[in-house]
């Protein structure tokens, strides 16, 4: 599945990604840190990030989870993820979004487009009523 916009489109990863998702991870290591639990080392290699790519596409299968790639429409790189997760069904129907983007792109409004069609493709798609989120103040 792939949901565009004029600058990004997204889907999920699959394992041919886990060097770019390895690559975009360790160059945003110290940026996106005061915004993520702490990440031991193991978290930035490569068998870690194809875990991680694995578990998505599990959770995927499973509609317990939907996480995307964000990736620009004219070159195709991956700059960031958008993840819907805790999916929840029954009377609830709702899940949690979170993302996170590739320092050089911040401010462009590529996360703005992502999770528009994040949250089209929850309500749309994946059926849900709810999409929540998380805030910081201080993540201006």
């Amino acid at each position: 599945m792939r949901l565009q916009s004029k600058g990004i489109y997204l889907r999920l990863l699959n394992l041919d990604d886990a060097r770019d998702l390895l690559d975009l991870r360790v160059r945003n290591r110290a940026f996106l840190q005061p915004w993520e639990p702490i990440q031991s080392d193991d978290h930035f290699t490569l068998a870690r990030q194809t875990d991680v790519i694995e578990k998505a596409i599990a959770n995927w299968g499973s509609g317990s989870g939907y996480a995307f790639g964000i990736f620009l429409v004219d070159t195709d790189d991956l700059i960031g993820r958008v993840n819907l997760s805790n999916v929840v069904r029954g009377a609830w129907e709702s899940c949690r979004i979170g993302y996170f983007l590739d320092q050089p792109y911040n401010g462009r409004g590529y996360m703005t487009e992502a999770v528009r069609l994040a949250v089209r493709f929850a309500f749309d798609e994946a059926n849900l009523h709810r999409v929540q989120a998380a805030v910081m103040p201080r993540n201006k």
